[in-house]
This record gives structure tokens, C-alpha cells and sequence, in this order.
């Protein structure tokens, strides 16, 4: 093809660790700590109370609501990466649709006692806590195969 003088070609750009190290920590800023929101609320208001517990932060289910939420934003992640699939975008791909489905389902479950006002049963709080911590680590990798 011929080009003039002043046209320059556009050669794709390789991202380097440093981009991906930005990516990282705009998806974790602006995705991950911003989707706590609810919870720092919570904390405002329970942290008062003479019998104060870290579980009341999430004992209305709402970290299966935002492991949800990033369950779907990594799904959207990984669909729209360029590469072909490889072995780990495979791999990611099948831990988020997990994660996504588990905590619809569970919320699901606890949705009765949520609307009611009732705090959700504390072990099926703390797999919430689990549930959260494996969407974030499974979120991350699909940060990180997206070019």
C-alpha cells in the first residue's frame, strides 16, 4: 500500500507490565472498591453498637450481589479479548460463569430473609465472604488476559 510522507502506520501496541499494572489497579479502584460502597455504609452504621461484629457488614447478602456484578463485568472481559483462546482464558472463563451462577443461586436462597429485614444465616454469610474473594481472584484474571 502506498502511503504519503505524513502518514504514519499504526503498529498495534504490546501492552507492557507497567499497562497491565495500571489496569490492575484501575479495575481494583474503580470496580472492586467502589462495589463495597454498600458495605462501608454498613460499617457507618453498625460500628457504633456496643456488640460490634465484622459479619454485620455483609449479613444481608450483598457481597453475592456485587460478586455477581463482577462475575458478569469479567465474563464481558473475557469474550471481548483479542487473543485466541488460550488454556487460562479457558480456565477463567469457566471459575467466572461458576462464580456468577453460585452467587445468583445463593442470593436467591437468602432473598426471603433479606426482604423480611432477617440477616442471613452466618455460615451462608461467611460463603458470601468466600464467594467475594474468589470473584476478585478470578476478576483479576481476566483483567489480566485482556490486551
Amino acid at each position: 500500500m502506498i502511503m504519503a510522507a505524513w502518514e504514519v502506520e499504526q503498529v498495534p501496541h504490546a501492552m507492557t507490565l507497567s499497562d497491565k499494572g495500571k489496569k490492575v489497579l484501575l479495575w481494583l479502584g474503580f470496580s472492586v472498591v467502589f462495589a463495597l460502597g454498600p458495605l462501608f455504609i454498613n460499617f457507618l452504621l453498625v460500628r457504633g453498637e456496643p456488640q460490634f461484629e465484622l459479619s454485620k457488614l455483609y449479613d444481608h447478602g450483598e457481597l453475592f450481589l456485587i460478586s455477581a456484578a463482577l462475575c458478569a463485568d469479567a465474563v464481558g472481559r473475557l469474550f471481548n479479548h483479542k487473543g485466541g483462546p488460550s488454556f487460562f482464558v479457558i480456565v477463567c472463563m469457566i471459575a467466572v460463569v461458576s462464580l456468577l451462577f453460585t452467587s445468583t443461586v445463593e442470593y436467591g436462597m437468602v432473598a426471603k430473609d433479606v426482604y423480611t429485614g432477617h440477616p442471613i444465616d452466618p455460615a451462608i454469610a461467611g460463603d458470601s465472604l468466600e464467594q467475594f474473594i474468589a470473584t476478585v481472584l478470578a476478576g483479576l484474571g481476566a483483567v489480566l488476559t485482556e490486551e
